[in-house]
């Protein structure tokens, strides 16, 4: 028999060296010898291995990138040729160093040289037989080379490699006379590598690195991966990034794949200012967004208000590869960028993006050519103005189910009494004319008080409809069937817009809202009763009913969530007693989005007035619900008017 002793390092290493152990050389009088198959159980892996080494005939090393750097395998090298002559490397793109390049190596990849290795280890075989056996053994071995180029043996293959050259740069080093000479310059070169050693310590699914190198890395990945990677950012621009009006920024746009997303987010209008012809250079490689650090941190709160990215790369839905970067101050010796690879992670601060991106205070960044009266409109968007809502125009759908709103909400309690009471109102006050009326709704919905009011007042000649929500609008303009059946003389217009500050055609001899005002900020009530006030005939009326907390220290959160939930259990009850489960969820989303302050922001009756006040509206008001319990809050009809 002609023992083979098969030395190999590294994960991709050893499914080379089973393969030529199972297949290439289960041949002829060969008996291969690998130490991941044919150690013994329990017995001492040193021994067998060096029992091994000096039964041997012949020794092949299997020398995969890097692999040559590696202790034991040139531990084994040495051992194989003090004892034997027939030693071979055979090398699988490893590029071999002194001492090991003055011995004989051959190329793992060609098919020649395993013929000719066969040949020598066999001699009494004859050409023929081993070219026979080759053809269909070495496409077993050729099968694995792929692997080279694959995850995750490209990546083993490429620190090995790495850990060669560091390896290589240690012993020039060694050799370098300033080093050898001065003290300093010696204490800063070990620093550096040490600094090295800690970024991989203790190294599980987060990788760090000075913050100052980030951008390398961007630009890098950028680089290699163009175009298939996508990278979705948060940028704090000179809080953390400092590097955007340097050439580093511009070769981050240039870099860039068209469908990249950057939120840049500015502390002052002045900064936003000097940085918008920046930020129109990346808006024409990729989409770009302004928006000020207090609305970044009103919407995602203290722990996601800071720079992060989710960078991605997809080439298909079966090979998808995502990673978190996001800067890390936790250490006291100088400040890292995390890469953070734990798919929960990345998958938290991805929600935080993408409710970002679809969310208030977000401006988009046109590549167009803009003047400087335009650039300070934008500007007074980002840092003042009206709270915006998503861009794709969710409000009210995005805490509750509207489909069952729909269906269910006419069975909340006092509901009916309060929409019977706001066209009473509009009835009694519409009697003495016979003139039509122009009646506007602001906060539509999904329509069920639009339907009452054009089935109760019989002189309505045109109603105007608003609403912002897109899930509502949708089913706004299937109920708009419904309203042209009941009369094809009245016109009705339906608006996907915004109650805040849209202005329809004309003005209105009655503008309703019900059950909508608490959906505006309070932040936002003077522009909109403002807005009421451009749509509102003379002599016009504004027609509210809506639900209202009880009396509270507005700024006392503790006060606020306690009136909120003494409100909204009442009605959940309420629900509840009538056996209307559906009603009792959707009152309780809604307590839930006003204590999250998630589009329902319900106030008391005197902080209502008194924006009422300020707006300049004379009004009065009648409670609907509940008239037995005093300490709840409830549900009022306001009458308010611009006096002569």
């Amino acid at each position: 028999m002609t023992k083979v002793f098969i030395s190999w390092t590294g994960r991709l290493g050893r499914k080379l060296a089973e393969c030529l152990k199972n297949e290439m050389f289960k041949y002829g009088d060969l008996e291969p010898w690998i130490s991941s198959e044919d150690i013994t159980s329990g017995s001492p892996w040193f021994q067998e291995t060096s029992d091994n080494l000096n039964q041997s005939n012949y020794g092949v090393v299997c020398l995969t990138p890097g692999a040559s750097k590696r202790p034991w395998i040139n531990f084994e090298i040495g051992w194989l040729y003090g004892k034997l002559e027939n030693c071979k490397l055979i090398t699988f793109g490893e590029e071999i160093s002194n001492p090991l390049a003055c011995l004989q190596k051959r190329d793992g990849f060609r098919r020649e040289t395993w013929d000719e290795l066969l040949q020598e280890m066999l001699p009494e075989r004859r050409k023929e037989e081993i070219d026979i056996w080759l053809n269909d053994k070495f496409p077993k071995l050729q099968s694995l080379f792929d692997n080279f180029s694959k995850s995750p043996y490209k990546y083993y293959c490429n620190l090995d490699k790495q850990f060669s050259e560091i390896h290589n740069a240690m012993d020039r080093l060694k050799k370098n006379t300033s080093a050898q000479k001065n003290v300093l310059f010696q204490k800063i070169i070990t620093k550096s590598y040490a600094d090295l050693i800690n970024y991989s310590n203790n190294l599980k699914s987060t990788y760090s690195i000075p913050a100052s190198e980030y951008s390398k890395y961007l630009i890098h990945l950028q680089e290699l991966f163009y175009p298939h990677l996508v990278v979705q950012a948060i940028a704090l621009v000179d809080v953390e990034e400092e590097f955007w009006k340097l050439p580093t920024g511009k070769k981050i746009s240039n870099t860039s794949n068209e469908n990249n997303e950057r939120i840049f987010v500015f502390t002052k209008p002045e900064d936003f200012q000097s940085y918008y012809k920046i930020l129109q250079e990346h808006s024409r490689k990729y989409k770009v967004y302004g928006m000020s650090y207090a609305r970044l941190s009103n919407i995602l709160g203290e722990n996601y208000t800071k720079d992060f990215s989710v960078i991605t790369i997809s080439h298909d839905e079966k090979n998808n590869s995502s990673i978190l970067a996001m800067y890390d101050n936790e250490l006291l010796e100088q400040k890292n960028i995390s890469f953070v690879a734990n798919t929960q992670k990345i998958n938290e601060y991805q929600k935080q993006f993408d409710l970002l991106i679809n969310s208030d205070f977000l401006v988009e960044i046109s590549c167009q050519d803009t003047s400087e009266q335009e650039i300070m409109e934008i500007s007074d968007r980002i840092f003042s103005g009206l709270t915006q809502y998503k861009r794709k125009w969710v409000e009210m759908s995005e805490y509750i189910d509207v489909v069952d709103y729909d269906e269910h909400e006419e069975k909340h309690e006092y509901y009916q009494e309060m929409t019977k009471k706001m066209i009473g109102i509009c009835q009694k006050h519409s009697s003495e004319t016979k003139d039509p009326l122009d009646v506007l709704e602001l906060g539509a919905g999904t329509g069920i008080f639009t339907m009452k009011v054009v089935n109760s007042l019989r002189n309505l000649r045109k109603i105007d409809a608003i609403e912002v929500d897109w899930h509502c609008f949708k089913l706004l303009k299937i109920k708009k069937r419904e309203l042209r059946a009941y009369s094809q003389d009245i016109e009705v217009n339906l608006y996907h817009k915004d109650s805040r500050d849209y202005n329809p055609p004309g003005q209105f001899d009655y503008i309703f809202s019900a059950f909508a005002d608490h959906h505006i900020k309070k932040a936002d009530k003077e522009i909109y009763f403002e807005n009421v006030k451009k749509n509102l005939k003379h002599g016009g009326l504004m027609i509210v009913g809506d639900e209202f907390l009880r009396e509270h220290d507005s700024d006392n959160r503790e006060e606020k969530e306690q009136a909120l939930n003494a409100y909204h259990n009442h009605i959940i009850q309420k629900a509840l007693e009538k056996e209307e489960g559906i009603l009792a969820t959707l009152e309780q989303q809604a307590l839930d989005s006003g204590l999250r302050e998630l589009g329902d922001f319900k106030v008391s009756c005197s902080e209502y007035e008194k924006l009422l006040k300020e707006a300049g509206f004379k009004f009065t008001r009648e409670k609907i619900g509940p008239l037995d319990i005093d300490d709840i809050g409830g549900v009022y009809v306001y009458k308010a008017w611009i006096p002569k």
